[in-house]
């Protein structure tokens, strides 16, 4: 369930595709196919913010804690492909990644390197993106 919150999240933000998403997602309904959970999620594919709000859900009420790690590791390689895609401006992507950190669950968001991703795109307000671009570069390796 942890890629699945991933994916949804980076839907969400625009940094993943419709397509990647469902693929993670139907990929577990077959394995879990009695799980009440999947099945909602799967009758919402076309509305990415009620997919993520459930999966929040999901995790405040059967999943808490989030381990950092096994989320993290997927998280990063995600943020890591879009950025390497270049699908969006530098500004706009630094932006949401910092919705993105808004949007992790608090037990986690305070912990490095999800952390980092609060305060990476400050660097833009005075200018300097390449130390943003060597902020997220540090970051992506965290897990390896």
């Amino acid at each position: 369930m942890e890629e699945l919150f991933i994916y949804a999240l980076l839907l969400q933000y625009g940094l993943t595709d419709r397509e990647e998403y469902l693929q993670r997602l139907d990929a577990l309904f077959l394995i879990k196919d009695s799980d009440d959970s999947l099945l909602e999620l799967e009758f919402c594919t076309n509305n990415s913010k009620k997919s993520l709000s459930l999966l929040m859900e999901y995790w405040e009420q059967a999943v808490r804690p989030l381990h950092a790690e096994k989320f993290g590791k997927p998280l990063f390689v995600g943020l890591e492909k879009a950025y390497r895609q270049n699908i969006l401006p530098f500004r706009e992507f630094a932006s949401r990644i910092y919705g993105i950190w808004r949007a992790l669950p608090q037990d986690i968001s305070m912990e490095e390197p999800f952390w980092k991703l609060s305060y990476i795109d400050d660097c833009l307000s005075w200018g300097d993106e390449s130390q943003a671009r060597e902020l997220y570069q540090e970051t992506f390796c965290f897990y390896q």
